[in-house]
């Protein structure tokens, strides 16, 4: 029996979070000790029970958001949110894992946007870095790549590399050259198409894997599309304003809701809409709807281009907006931000777009989804998940346990 650590310490969405507990249910099932360390217990099922500690953060300024002053412009950026920016910070948040380790005797960790974890563990414990590419840009580089030019870097990477050496220095550790390589692992996994990476061209072929983590629906033209899927954080600004207006629509919704209230979430159902209590499978959702909304979740974004299902976006933060725009600029999807009145605006825009048929010169939503949707069944994507499996056993056995 290996003890194991799940960690993440930026807010993940609803997909990473489903996605870390599957791991940590297949992890055990095999007999090891499984711990989840990240930002707030995961909600849970009828009966189901994990072992969960917060993970150590340092007090997080609002990032990008619609409206707010401070914008990501790159990895960097979020290492200075992170507490990188500060030498004492970020020796007290290393130290808290130090004594978490301590406690747990880790084999090995697998991290989900983990920066501190990361550099607790630099040299000394057998890590699988699991993330999306926005969180997981290459670890090689001297530097992180800049992502936008408008947004001047929170902190210097000099200095943040020097706040590093000073920590690893303190604890006697070693010290990792650049900044990048506090992400450097044994296994990287980019869950997710290469089409949502950034960070493309910069990457090493042979030591990042890519591709969807599951099987990704598939597209049929004789599906019955009588709904539609919104996966939607209350957060978001006049979100239940919005909500409430995509009763104007013609299909009634299959809604996934972070944050919803039991007595909102009822009023939904009575007003005809499915409630998804928990993140559900869209292999299963997505090919009967006739489109998706979300706030550009790449996991939901990959399989509804999959599913040749057209797309609407309300970006949240700056990582949603590179997933959106990437979205709009191959056809398959529109951006909305936030209006007046979202009560009727949002739905209204989206009955206008879907409003467009066949034959029209105007931009035709459908054909541009079923098209990019045939472009990615060619490419035969191989899922994930076997191989962070057997990544797992691998580094096991390396260290003399059972897989």
């Amino acid at each position: 029996m290996a003890n194991i650590i799940l960690t993440w310490e930026y807010e993940r969405d609803a997909a990473h979070i489903a996605r870390l507990k599957y791991l940590y249910k297949e992890l055990t099932r095999q007999n090891h000790q499984v711990y989840m360390i990240g930002t707030d217990l995961p909600p849970l099922e009828t009966g189901e029970s994990i072992v969960y500690l917060p993970a150590p953060r340092a007090p997080v300024t609002a990032i990008h958001k619609p409206g707010s002053v401070t914008k990501i412009g790159g990895f960097g950026d979020r290492l200075a949110i992170y507490g990188f920016k500060d030498a004492k910070t970020l020796y007290s948040l290393t130290a808290v894992w130090d004594n978490y380790f301590k406690l747990i005797h880790p084999d090995l960790i697998i991290c989900d946007s983990a920066p501190v974890a990361s550099l607790a563990a630099y040299k000394s414990i057998p890590c699988i870095q699991l993330s999306d590419a926005l969180s997981l840009p290459p670890y090689h580089l001297s530097d992180f790549p800049r992502l936008r030019p408008d947004a001047a870097p929170l902190a210097s990477s000099h200095d943040m590399l020097m706040n590093v050496q000073y920590v690893q220095n303190k604890r006697n550790k070693a010290l990792p050259p650049v900044l990048p390589a506090i992400l450097q692992s044994d296994y990287t996994f980019i869950t997710h198409i290469p089409e949502f990476d950034p960070y493309l061209t910069f990457r090493s072929d042979s030591v990042v894997s890519a591709g969807p983590y599951k099987q990704l629906p598939a597209y049929s033209i004789h599906a019955e599309r009588s709904h539609f899927f919104a996966c939607l954080d209350l957060n978001y600004p006049d979100i239940e304003e919005t909500i409430i207006g995509l009763g104007e629509l013609e299909q009634k919704g299959v809604l996934y809701l972070q944050g919803a209230t039991s007595s909102f979430l009822q009023f939904l159902q009575d007003s005809g809409h499915i409630i998804c209590k928990e993140f559900p499978e869209l292999e299963k959702i997505l090919p009967r709807c006739a489109f998706v909304i979300h706030h550009g979740n790449v996991a939901v974004a990959e399989a509804a281009l999959s599913a040749g299902v057209p797309q609407f976006t309300l970006p949240a933060s700056f990582e949603n907006d590179w997933v959106g725009r990437y979205l709009v600029n191959i056809g398959v999807s529109i951006a909305l931000y936030p209006h007046y009145n979202p009560v009727t605006t949002t739905a209204r825009s989206i009955q206008t777009v879907l409003d467009i048929k066949k034959g029209c010169k105007d931009h035709n939503i459908y054909e541009w989804s079923e098209l990019r949707a045939q472009h990615l069944r060619d490419k035969n994507y191989v899922p994930l998940e076997a191989a962070v499996m057997n990544a797992c056993e691998n580094l096991l056995a390396r260290a003399g346990l059972p897989g």
